[in-house]
């Protein structure tokens, strides 16, 4: 995992500006699936991936942060959230539990 991302640090170009923001996902994704597949992840796996994370996490932290009350709210995010299909894998689809808080 170090030696992928010194691989990937290292192919940067000192004389541009980086975006850090997009640069740090990319390292974070790229060890995130080491971890989880092993260094040998093919690579059109890989780009499904980190083309598939930002809809696999965008409410993530949201959801694990905030107190369970704030994602029972009527806001636009929440009701999105609700109105998923049931077709939806139930690992990524809302809980309909109503948590105390």
């Amino acid at each position: 995992m170090i030696e992928q991302v010194a691989a990937m640090v290292g192919a940067w170009c000192e004389a541009r500006p980086r975006d850090v923001y997009e640069d740090m996902n990319e390292v974070t994704l790229a060890a995130f699936l080491v971890a989880l597949f092993g260094a040998d992840l093919p690579e059109h796996l890989e780009g499904e991936f980190t083309a598939l994370m930002p809809a696999i996490t965008k409410d993530t932290i949201q959801q694990t942060i905030l107190p369970p009350w704030v994602t029972r709210l009527p806001l636009p995010a929440n009701r999105a959230r609700s109105a998923w299909p049931a077709c939806a894998p139930s690992s990524i689809r809302p809980s309909t539990t109503v948590q105390a808080g």
